[in-house]
């Protein structure tokens, strides 16, 4: 390849050739970097180098070999890779760099120049030049020809740390075009796009070593992922790094170690996981050992408690388990763990999910406006009628087993429907003036949620209400996101905002409702829950989402067990029990224990 002039004007190297292509002006791979990406710490470019290198045949390092990486940054991954090859078999090997920012492709330069490595800089972004876009010329057409004449081969080896840039930050007229030219469904985010362009051009047979969020392993939106994944690799090993805090933005990171599937693919051992999350409840006393960082508690291969500094972070490992169908969500447990769960599952007589229904809360999608606490200073003619007003639960009342806040201090909402005839209905403003008065005075700002409108309804009504007879039952409250299980039960007629679930069932189901909030509440399924859905966040917080619960296992609802576990739950939830709380879930994880592990 001739030697193209390098981007800060000076004549690369020559083991370097930049080359510069134009580039749409929509969401380069810089505005990508700003808004979503961070480069890759090198403690964790080392890892995941070797990591891939101990995965490739030995042999491939026989002959000439192109190892890209799609966003390269820095170029931390392409040096670390190259460190992390015997030096024996270094001269084998090209370094194909892409990266949009002139400055980063610099300082990839200058380290890869420092490890003496072949390498050729592309001045692009990675998906216009792909054959998704049709760009022309595309990142085909540069890899398919022949070296002598200045072209590149399509790479046996990829490890990249693509952008991880949301919908919201994308803009929709950026994800709606990777959703067509990548045929992505459902939420897209940036990184999908590199996975799929990233496999267009890495060979049958090739290795993939990448950095990504982990939320595609468990959650319903990452089926597309999972899907796609399966379909086109075999998967050796998936690092869930947790949090870590390995990166400064809040994406919890995953690496994924595969091998390009092929017509003739031979077949491969079952692939591993490795897990690691802070601890921030201490079952055991007994010391545990101490090391220098996260990555050498991966490292150790052992499963176990590790002290980083001064947090404990627990390894676990096993045999990656993927489910039957993409809709699953891989489950990372070891093998003791699985038997646990499997015991859990055979003792269970019931989900949630057969007993009732798991709600999200309202989503006003202007909570300013419809959610105050200062209804009653507003000059009478434009405060809402006093049926409009409800009281509304929200996570910041949320507790274990009683809200924090009686009823009458909780902020009210103006409800927007109500139920004739069985059927959810938005109220007529002309029976209610003041309220009238009052949404007229936010109107530019209701009529400013495009899609409330655009989607056939009233500009004034709440986004998603409910049915608005469901909230007459009591119910079980619980925070979408939370450190611990915080179920409560909140009052008849109150209604719960959007960051918030519940779960209502008539008065005569009230021992039903107990029983689900003392096994939600208790230790026995917050082990479940982790093991299972594994949706941890940063510092031990967890999701608790509709998908999640309603899987939750419970004992025979008219059980021996189950009976017990009610009558304890309602002392728990007497306030003149208050000062026994401790003694009472105590009793009530052994209960849940007993019911649910025999």
């Amino acid at each position: 390849m001739k030697e193209a002039q390098a981007t800060n004007g000076s004549i690369a190297a020559p083991n370097v050739s930049i080359m510069s292509f134009p580039k749409q002006a929509t969401c380069k791979a810089t505005e990508a970097k700003r808004t979503g990406s961070h480069f890759t710490p090198p403690r964790l470019a080392d890892f995941v180098a070797r990591k891939l290198v101990t995965a490739i045949p030995p042999a491939m390092f026989n002959q000439p070999l192109e190892v890209l990486d799609p966003s390269c940054g820095g170029g931390e991954l392409l040096r670390a890779f190259i460190e992390a090859v015997p030096r024996e078999d270094r001269d084998t090997i090209t370094l194909i760099g892409v990266e949009d920012n002139t400055n980063s492709l610099a300082e990839t330069r200058r380290r890869l120049e420092e490890d003496h490595a072949k390498h050729i800089l592309l001045h692009a972004d990675f998906l216009e030049l792909s054959s998704g876009f049709g760009f022309s010329p595309t990142f085909d057409s540069l890899l398919n020809g022949e070296r002598e004449n200045g072209q590149l081969h399509s790479p046996l080896i990829i490890i990249a740390n693509p952008p991880y840039v949301r919908t919201q930050v994308l803009g929709s007229e950026r994800a709606q075009q990777l959703a067509s030219k990548f045929k992505l469904k459902g939420r897209v985010d940036l990184y999908q796009a590199f996975l799929i362009a990233m496999t267009d051009v890495l060979q049958e047979n090739g290795f993939l070593g990448v950095i990504t969020s982990n939320r595609f392993l468990t959650t319903k939106s990452g089926q597309t992922v999972r899907a796609f994944l399966n379909e086109q690799y075999d998967l050796l090993e998936v690092i869930d790094l947790g949090d870590t805090k390995l990166f400064s933005a809040a994406v919890l990171p995953a690496v994924i170690i595969a091998k390009k599937k092929s017509a003739r693919s031979d077949s491969i051992a079952p692939p591993r996981f490795t897990k690691i999350y802070e601890r921030l409840e201490r079952v055991a006393q007994e010391p545990v050992t101490a090391l220098p960082s996260v990555i050498d508690a991966i490292e150790t291969g052992q499963n176990g408690d590790f002290a980083v500094g001064a947090k404990i972070f627990q390894v676990s490992s096993g045999p990656l388990v993927v489910g039957a169908t993409a809709n699953e969500p891989w489950r990372m447990i070891s093998i003791d763990e699985a038997k646990w769960v499997a015991l859990v599952d055979r003792h269970s007589k019931v989900r949630i999910a057969d007993v009732a229904k798991v709600r999200v809360g309202i989503k006003t999608t202007a909570d300013p406006v419809y959610i105050r606490d200062d209804w009653d200073d507003l000059p009478k003619d434009i405060r809402p009628e006093s049926d409009l007003l409800r009281p509304i639960y929200t996570h910041f009342e949320a507790n274990r087993w009683r809200a924090n806040k009686p009823v009458s201090q909780l902020k009210r909402i103006l409800y927007t429907h109500e139920s004739s005839s069985g059927k959810r209905e938005v109220i007529d403003l002309a029976q209610y003036p003041k309220a009238k008065n009052y949404l007229e005075s936010h109107r530019a700002i209701l009529e400013g949620r495009k899609y409330v409108i655009e989607s056939g309804r009233q500009w004034y009504e709440i986004w998603v209400p409910q049915e608005p007879a469901a909230w007459l039952p009591p119910k079980v409250i619980f925070p979408d996101i939370s450190v611990e299980p915080r179920f409560f039960i909140g009052e008849p007629h109150a209604l719960v905002n959007g960051d918030c679930y519940w779960i209502a069932l008539d008065s005569g189901q009230l021992d039903l409702l107990y029983l689900i909030q003392g096994v939600a509440n208790s230790d026995v399924m917050a082990r479940y829950h982790d093991l299972v859905f594994n949706n941890k966040l940063y510092s031990g917080r967890r999701r608790f989402i509709t998908q999640y619960v309603e899987r939750y296992p419970l004992p025979d609802p008219a059980g021996t067990s189950a009976r017990t576990i009610v009558e304890l739950v309602k002392k728990l939830n007497d306030p003149h029990c208050e000062s026994r709380h401790a003694q009472l879930e105590d009793e009530l994880d052994a209960l849940v224990a007993h019911a649910l592990t025999g």
